[in-house]
């Protein structure tokens, strides 16, 4: 400010009559007031500690002509047709309430200057009526008071706290000593600025320039930038905050200004480098915005005014490339630059003409705002007295997250505030120090990778390191769980051991049914390791097959009912598949394969040709165990090795983790024989000598029938996957039941946020433990599991929680570096029980199976899984939460599959010319849309026949499109983005459309359509050519069963999958219904379909 001449006196401005028009900013001060009606959110108080002589009445005065001289300061703003308008009352003296403390005790006075301060910030303003300043003096001691000053941001902003301290020590001084104030006449109003301004705004060009800048820097935002939350918010209209603080280590800010100087850039440039690259980590993300408040004060006028001269900058920065530090602080330092040319545009304007979309009162385009402000905070009067500011906060959160970087008094602070409904304290300290630790990088190598910056130091990787280990469990004295399972059929021979519908083994029973098998499959030649094809239903003697492969010493390949020959036939090549063993009704799917067929009989009714006595063996814990199949990016699928000791090392992490020996009595068995779920199943329950439960394929989406078989059969452990949870909780919810007989309630799920889990504990008791747990064939089955409290409620989050006992499981980036908390990495397993590798694939191994850079013994390696997840702090710590896939793999239906297999059999046939398959263009990661240019005369061919040949049903993709070609990018490549919007034909099958012709037939097209969402099927439309999957397979079966009670079963749908073809069987069942004396025209019992979202998640999900 300039000094005006001794002994003047300011002269009373212009009275203002009448309403004037708001400024933007107070625009976007009086919305949000509204957003937020009541609340004391966008106040602004400071503590203004006055330390020397004061005279109270002179400093009260002082107030009051303050307010004289800035209009702004007497602003109301009334709503006049519907819109706000300012009006500015006349001068008055300013009420300044005082209270003396110094009768308090001297260790109390600060905690009650605190108190007063923050219930002082907390009270609103009543924007329409007026005023929206209050201040009290507090005494302290004779020469030291605190004055607060709270004031509504519609009439100040940062710069004004200033202006205001520097006028109130000199005119209290000046009335003290009674003399004239020093300060010369303002030079304007607030108001007239406004004006102007606006005026200027309306008629030149220069204001759509500036928009014009903000349309194309913006454009093309997806969401905004917010940081992921620990918990999820109540959305109350003003959520609370809190505060960390931390001090830049010594030396750090001058090397952030000497670097500032050799880029030519400033301070908060380096600043906020550091801070973009340490977001982009924890969002995985290269596209950055970041608010920045920006002072609109370009008027040499606006200089001395009290006011909001303020705008917010949206600051966009582009980390692509992984650029060094030298070319990031040149990025940003265009982007600021650019942005500063352009501030003038209101940041409502900018909103309004991108058209950016708003989520209630948030702002758009970020939730983080981040800013430098170096203004030193000690004021001094003429007369020697002194006034330092600190900010006093209402306690509630303006954004999620608001950093400022406080240069004051030789040092640098860094305070953020954030909405603590949405974040711990340890998420933001987190983020804070990995800033941190990449600003101390940058200054001292700025040619280095931005990527290499910010590594974890020595202190904080040792917690990280524990939390990737769990706990110790002791080294079994068993080979495998056959041994396990031996033991229990000594110790208890008469224990029931297996219930499947009507038959019912003991340990000892199951044991010697598994021997006389054994002994046969011995008979047909096997070696050591030796891989025996399974081809089975889920039933009792699939559970006698595999204990008789390992009793044989040899390895068993499970061989999927549902996959067409073609895969079968390369799955039997691949593992070298010499002996299959099957159930009689299924031999005609194996004609034609190479392998030798050995019909197991029927459980229990073995005629006793071979003995029952166990062979003998000499299996190791390093021995193949089985081979289990999944999808491969090659296009072939991938059989994964896996040993007796790594299946022996996940029974007993389950054992130390859930206690089950002595606390379960009966296990349901519900995952579909070929997938490494229905393994996990059966060690559990064997390995601690409980009973399994077989659930017949058709019970599992019939909740009435699934929950009396549970209670019927003492289930107290189940292993569900979502979609069977989902329906049996609705179900159980609906009818007021509940679910405390269950003991152990298992989903393997990366899909099941951690708040829905927590409503299905509250059907358990207080017994049940509800876990989810996370795996991969991989790993053998499980490798992490995350235990649902009643803290969890709210938390939407997918939590998997921590490694099991005896296994290992981290979290590191590209450079296989440990990521801190909150920093999204890849998952790597490892430990006693991951794989041996995939079966004749040394390459493909090797990329997965990599060196583990933290053992202390040779050789160990960890698998690399393409998961992503990243630390969050909960009540009991660390835990890792899901984030997906980062590449071509995903879960469809339950099982993981690779998109390049679907490509690869597209491409295999001679009909296509050029496919892609990609995930659904809704941004549902579970639809699989498949792209495909036909070849010459092909348009009508059959295309889901096609991919039967080669495909198994859950890898068919929902939707199929036919182009002309693919579209490129202007340099050659596939333009993924433009797939969705292709002019292309959807694939209908032939036949559509065709009307029913009889009743049945009519029941069962309304089911189809019903399903499928689909009014426009025929009956002769393939149910799978039209989106239909397992899942609904089941619920028609289910609504079928509701409708006629009759039991269509899932192989008897697959074989006819069209109304035309079903419809006959329906008709002959109901006619032996009839005859049996039956009621056709009813369900045989009360089970429902609870209504769920269409997951394309089969009922044999595995893990």
């Amino acid at each position: 400010m300039n000094p005006g001449a001794p002994g003047s006196r300011t002269p009373a401005p212009p009275a203002w009559h009448g309403t004037s028009p708001l400024s933007p900013a107070q625009k976007r001060f009086w919305f949000l007031d509204r957003a937020h009606p009541g609340t004391a959110l966008y106040n602004s108080c400071s503590a203004i500690r006055l330390s020397g002589p004061l005279d109270v009445a002179a400093t009260v005065g002082a107030v009051t002509e303050i307010v004289r001289r800035h209009d702004v300061l007497r602003s109301a703003f009334p709503v006049e047709s519907g819109a706000p308008r300012v009006r500015i009352a006349p001068a008055r003296p300013v009420p300044t309430a005082f209270l003396d403390l110094t009768r308090l005790p001297p260790p109390l006075r600060a905690a009650e200057v605190r108190r007063i301060a923050e219930e002082h910030a907390r009270r609103p303003f009543d924007l329409e009526r007026g005023p929206l300043l209050r201040t009290v003096l507090l005494r302290e001691a004779d020469d030291d008071h605190t004055l607060l000053l709270n004031w509504h941001h519609i009439v100040c902003d940062g710069w004004s706290r200033h202006i205001f301290v520097d006028e109130l020590l000199e005119l209290a001084d000046a009335r003290a000593e009674g003399r004239a104030p020093r300060l010369d006449p303002l030079p304007a109003q607030y108001a007239e600025l406004v004006a102007r301004e606006g005026r200027r705004r309306g008629s030149d060009t220069e204001h759509e320039a500036h928009l014009a800048y903000w349309r194309e820097r913006l454009s093309g935002l997806t969401d905004a930038t917010r940081l992921p939350p620990d918990r999820t918010s109540p959305d109350r209209p003003t959520p609370p905050s809190a505060s960390v603080r931390h001090t830049l280590d010594a030396g750090l800010p001058d090397r952030v200004a000497e670097l500032a100087r050799a880029e030519r850039v400033t301070p908060f440039m380096v600043l906020l480098t550091a801070f973009v690259v340490a977001l982009s980590r924890h969002l995985d993300r290269d596209d950055v915005v970041v608010g920045t408040p920006s002072a609109l004060r370009d008027d040499p006028e606006a200089d001395v005014l009290i006011g909001p001269f303020l705008n917010i900058l949206a600051l966009r920065t582009d980390l692509s490339g992984d650029p060094t530090v030298r070319q990031a602080l040149a990025r940003v330092r265009k982007t600021c630059l650019g942005a500063y040319e352009h501030h003038a545009a209101p940041f409502e304007d900018v909103v309004s003409a991108i058209g950016a979309a708003r989520t209630g009162s948030r702002t758009p385009f970020f939730g983080i705002t981040f800013q430098y402000i170096a203004t030193p905070p000690v004021h001094v009067g003429p007369g020697g007295l002194t006034a330092h500011t600190t900010e006093v906060e209402p306690g509630l959160a303006k954004f999620d997250l608001t950093v400022d970087v406080l240069a004051e008094d030789g040092h640098t602070d860094v305070l953020a505030q954030y909405d603590s409904d949405l974040y711990r304290a340890e998420s933001v300290n987190g983020l804070l120090l990995l800033w941190q630790s990449v600003l101390d990088d940058m200054t001292r190598d700025p040619e280095q990778p931005v990527g290499r910056t910010g590594e974890i130091g020595a202190a904080r990787r040792t917690p990280l390191l524990e939390a990737a280990v769990g706990a110790p469990v002791r080294a079994p004295a068993e080979a495998s769980v056959l041994d396990v399972f031996e033991q229990w059929a000594e110790r208890t021979p008469d224990a029931p051991a297996l219930v499947s519908g009507a038959t019912r083994l003991t340990y000892g029973e199951l044991d010697r049914a598994a021997n006389r098998l054994a002994h046969r499959l011995r008979a047909e030649g096997l070696t050591a390791e030796a891989r025996v094809g399974i081809y089975m239903e889920r039933s009792a003697e699939s559970v006698v097959a595999v204990l008789a492969v390992w009793k044989a010493g040899a390895a068993h390949v499970p061989l999927d009912l549902d996959s067409p020959g073609p895969r079968r036939a390369m799955i039997i090549a691949d593992a070298g598949v010499n002996v299959i063993v099957t159930q009689q009704g299924l031999v005609p799917d194996l004609t034609g394969d190479p392998a030798r067929i050995v019909v197991a009989h029927p459980a229990g009714a073995d005629p006793g040709t071979f003995p029952d006595g166990r062979p003998e063996r000499h299996t190791g814990p390093d021995d193949l165990c089985y081979v289990m199949y999944t999808s491969g990016s090659t296009g072939r699928p991938k059989g994964v090795m896996a040993t007796h000791g790594s299946l022996l090392r996940i029974q007993l992490a389950w054992e130390h983790a859930f206690a089950l020996r002595g606390r379960i009595r009966a296990h349901l068995q519900m995952a579909n024989f070929s997938f490494d779920g229905y393994l996990g199943e059966l060690v559990r329950c064997l390995g601690a000598g409980a009973t399994l439960v077989v659930c017949p394929r058709e019970t599992l989406l019939l909740p009435a029938r699934l929950l009396r078989l549970m209670r019927d059969e003492g289930v107290d452990v189940a292993d569900f996957v979502p979609t069977v949870l989902r329906v049996l909780a609705g179900h159980v919810a609906d009818t007021g039941g509940d679910l405390s007989f269950l003991k152990l309630l298992i989903v393997g799920s990366d899909t099941f946020p951690a708040d829905e889990l927590e409503r299905i504990r509250r059907l358990g008791g207080p017994g049940t433990d509800v876990v989810n747990c996370y795996g991969l064939t991989e790993g053998t089955i499980d490798s992490t599991y995350f235990t649902v409290t009643a803290r969890d409620r709210g938390t939407r989050s997918v939590l998997i929680g921590t490694p099991l006992p005896g296994t290992e499981a981290y979290l590191l980036d590209d450079r296989m570096r440990l990521v801190p908390p909150g920093v999204p990495g890849t998952l790597h397993i490892a430990g006693p029980t991951i794989a041996r590798g995939y079966l004749g694939a040394p390459g493909r191994t090797a990329d997965a199976f990599v060196p583990h850079p933290f053992a202390d013994r040779p050789g160990a390696r960890m698998y690399r899984t393409g998961d992503r997840g990243r630390y969050r702090y909960g009540p009991e710590g660390l835990r890792i939460e899901f984030l997906g896939r980062r590449d071509q793999q995903l879960k469809v239906r339950g099982y993981r599959v690779e998109l390049g297999e679907i490509e690869a059999a597209f491409r295999r046939s001679p009909q296509v010319r050029d496919a892609v398959v990609v995930t659904g263009d809704t941004g549902d990661a579970r639809r699989v849309h498949a792209y495909l240019v036909p070849g010459a005369g092909q348009e009508n061919a059959d295309w889901y026949a096609v991919l039967r040949e080669h495909l198994p049903l859950y890898m068919l993709p929902d939707r199929l499109v036919l182009l002309p070609a693919l579209p490129l990018t202007p340099n050659g490549k596939l333009d993924r983005a433009a797939l969705a919007h292709a002019d292309g034909r959807e694939v209908t099958a032939p036949g559509a459309g065709r009307p029913a012709r009889t009743p049945v037939e009519h029941t069962l097209l309304e089911l189809w359509r019903t399903a499928l969402r689909r009014p426009d099927i025929g009956v002769h439309d393939d149910f799978f050519s039209h989106g239909g999957d397992s899942l609904l397979v089941m619920r028609v079966i289910a609504a079928a069963h509701d409708t006629w009670g009759l039991d269509i079963t899932v192989r008897a749908f697959f074989r006819a999958p069209t109304v035309a073809t079903l419809a006959p069987l329906v008709e002959r069942l109901l006619g032996e219904a009839a005859a049996r004396g039956g009621s056709p025209d009813g369900p045989a019992a009360p089970d429902r379909m609870v209504p769920v979202a269409r997951e394309h998640i089969a009922y044999e999900e595995g893990k």
